[in-house]
């Protein structure tokens, strides 16, 4: 424990960041329309927006590579795992926000988030329709958790784009991030019968909205 007690909670240094109310970039948020997820640049290829080879190969470029693959597998094998019964039992959290919200972050980051902040969710942050049928999507949530994961500058900066890596970097920040936001704190099993995980998506639909509101530290807006 005394290790525990020596580290600096948070990987990165978010204590030196000044705490704003809003973001200093200017940000016209009556001017920012939302977006439909078909029209993101992965999902028009597939569509085929880009030509028969790119429509080709956006199916399988992640999955011929063997790192990526792997992580791809299994992230893909969550997916049906995003929902599920809600435990019966709520962990004895505090009522103080402040508390909670530490909660919430210590729980990111034991799951391998780099850094993990709380803030309000703008409408526009919400695609409409849901890649690939175009089902509307419909989400009122006043809050969200941000979840920042590196994906590893070092090995970034030193592999040459033929060498099999990049697109493991990229899952490597994507299967945590899917992990963190997947199976909820449920009853639910792994195929197999493996143990319920919990989950920050879950843990944050559980609970009111107030109550997970406030950050840490007063004006986190990560």
């Amino acid at each position: 424990m005394s290790g525990y007690h020596e580290r600096n909670w948070e990987p990165f240094p978010m204590d030196t960041i000044k705490r704003v109310e809003r973001p200093t970039t200017v940000i016209y948020d009556d001017q920012i329309k939302q977006v439909d997820e078909r029209e993101s640049g992965f999902n028009r290829a597939f569509r085929g927006d880009f030509g028969e080879r790119l429509s080709k190969e956006v199916r399988r470029f992640v999955q011929k590579q063997p790192v990526s693959g792997a992580l791809l597998w299994m992230t893909s094998n969550m997916v049906n795992m995003v929902d599920g019964l809600v435990a019966v039992q709520k962990a004895p959290l505090p009522e103080d926000t402040a508390a909670i919200s530490r909660h919430i972050k210590e729980l990111a980051y034991f799951l391998r988030a780099d850094a993990v902040g709380i803030c309000k969710l703008p409408s526009y942050a919400i695609y409409t329709h849901k890649f690939p049928k175009g089902d509307p999507i419909e989400l009122n949530h006043t809050y969200a958790i941000a979840v920042l994961v590196d994906q590893d500058w070092r090995t970034a900066n030193a592999f040459t784009g033929s060498d099999w890596i990049s697109n493991g970097l990229h899952h490597s920040g994507v299967y945590p991030s899917s992990w963190l936001s997947g199976p909820g704190p449920s009853r639910q099993k792994l195929p197999g019968g493996g143990p319920s995980y919990p989950s920050l998506g879950r843990a944050w639909r559980d609970e009111q909205d107030w109550r997970l509101c406030t950050p840490s530290i007063p004006g986190t807006s990560v």
